[in-house]
């Protein structure tokens, strides 16, 4: 298997990768190579193999070649399990994997863009193969090479699917064919002019998120310095809020307008998905979220009070938030009007006479630093957030 070009200890081959790049090393298409030399069904390559297939698959593909148990494991998905999530699932929908969907009329075509690729990698790799992180929604920029990664053909604009490169082929070509395009046949790694390179505040914080992605943590992210998976929860909610069409949409809202951007309808159904995205808006919800985490958390508490946002549209999502975006939310957006209860009053009134200071209702109030118009209790300074005017 090849080796990494980069820093990050993920930057492992793909699993359906290297199954291609064995297929076709043994002058065998990649159907055939499955169903008789695996002997595997072939509706195997209908799935997402990169995180259905077994252990024991993986294992018995690395010992026919020689490659370690370890590093055969490495291939598939569930190498980011304890880092962006407990356990990896294998069925429906999945926190930061790319959706995997499969095309109407063949099932081993792709109706979404599912996989990226950067081809200057390609292009220096001794052999192209297509790494773990490109499967994944939060990796957008190259580290290596600093441009953003592409999710289609230049040409046809279809989608990369490599597990049917070879398909309607009947001989092999001499050079692989895992960096062609299926459809139009269009090589990948041939440089482009309009190249977009990321700018270098993008490119630094993806470079956090690589590492805290390889490392377990962060010394620069908020919550970084704890467990991973707490991390990587958090950033996953405020882009859930981010991409949202809920009462936090005025925050990108007006962070795209002090950007000097149009809003952009993100989302078709009740509930925002990043992993759908394209490579264009993925990277343009991390860039919001890069502004947002910026000083932490004094630049999201500013932008969420001017945008009239309190922690009661925050922490109404199922599930507990990671007390490194909790803590902020709680003490510095909960405006709710507090009214002290009966048994407060008459231990501050027991306070004032234990003292020798008057214990009328004005001293108790003073007290309690709460004012009244009538008879109801209300604080002393009026909410930031009022939804109704006094």
């Amino acid at each position: 298997m090849p080796g990494s070009t980069g820093p990050h200890p993920f930057e492992g081959e793909l699993f359906s990768s290297w199954l291609c790049r064995l297929a076709w090393g043994n002058g065998t298409k990649l159907l055939p190579f499955v169903t008789h030399h695996l002997l595997l069904p072939p509706q195997f390559l209908n799935q997402d193999i990169d995180r259905v297939v077994s252990d024991s698959v993986i294992i018995g593909v690395g010992a026919g070649c020689g490659v370690a148990d370890a590093t055969a494991r490495a291939t598939k998905l569930s190498v980011f399990e304890g880092i962006l999530w407990e356990r990896l699932a294998k069925k429906g929908s999945c926190d930061w994997v790319l959706t995997h969907i499969r095309g109407a009329r063949n099932p081993r075509q792709r109706a979404g863009h599912s996989l990226q690729f950067c081809r200057r990698c390609l292009a220096e790799d001794t052999e192209p193969h297509f790494r773990c992180t490109w499967r994944l929604a939060l990796s957008v920029i190259c580290p290596i090479h600093g441009i953003y990664l592409a999710d289609e053909c230049p040409r046809c604009h279809s989608p990369v699917v490599p597990t049917i490169c070879d398909r309607g082929q009947r001989l092999l070509q001499l050079s692989t064919p895992l960096a062609s395009c299926y459809r139009c046949g269009t090589d990948l790694r041939e440089p482009l002019i309009d190249d977009l390179f990321a700018d270098a505040e993008s490119r630094i914080f993806q470079e956090m998120v690589l590492d805290a992605l390889g490392q377990g943590r962060s010394a620069h992210l908020p919550g970084g310095n704890c467990y991973s998976f707490l991390l990587f929860r958090g950033l996953k909610r405020l882009l859930q809020l981010l991409g949202g069409e809920g009462r936090f949409k005025r925050v990108r809202e007006l962070m795209f307008l002090e950007e000097g951007l149009l809003d952009l309808p993100l989302q078709a159904g009740a509930h925002f998905c990043l992993e759908t995205l394209r490579i264009g808006d993925r990277a343009l919800m991390l860039a919001l979220l890069r502004l947002l985490l910026e000083d932490w958390p004094s630049v999201m508490i500013d932008v969420c009070r001017r945008s009239r946002v309190s922690s009661s549209y925050l922490l109404s999502y199922k599930g507990d938030l990671p007390y490194w975006l909790y803590q902020p939310i709680r003490d510095q957006l909960f405006d709710k009007p507090y009214s002290p209860t009966p048994l407060e009053r008459h231990e501050a009134r027991q306070y004032l006479i234990r003292n020798g200071e008057p214990a009328h209702a004005s001293a108790v109030r003073q007290l309690l630093g709460m004012w009244t118009a009538s008879d109801s209790w209300k604080l002393e300074h009026p909410p930031w957030n009022r939804r109704r005017p006094l």
